[in-house]
């Protein structure tokens, strides 16, 4: 029987990214924009080209609120 850590290559991980640039992944069209949830290795190789960034959770700015006098 194998230990959890010799499977540990076999656990798929993904990564929450944000498209920074339209691209194919995987066969399909992804528009710039959009927030997908990928494989890491696939995930990785997006960045260093550019095209993605990690996605942060937060999609909406920050509102300011004005104090009143």
């Amino acid at each position: 029987m194998h230990n959890p850590l010799q499977l540990a290559w076999i656990i798929q991980r993904n990564m929450k990214i944000k498209i920074k640039q339209s691209c194919g992944i995987k066969g399909a069209h992804v528009s710039a924009g959009a927030s997908i949830d990928i494989e890491d290795h696939i995930a990785e190789d997006l960045i260093a080209m550019g095209k993605a960034v990690k996605h942060s959770g937060d999609s909406q700015e920050k509102k300011h609120n004005k104090k009143g006098k």
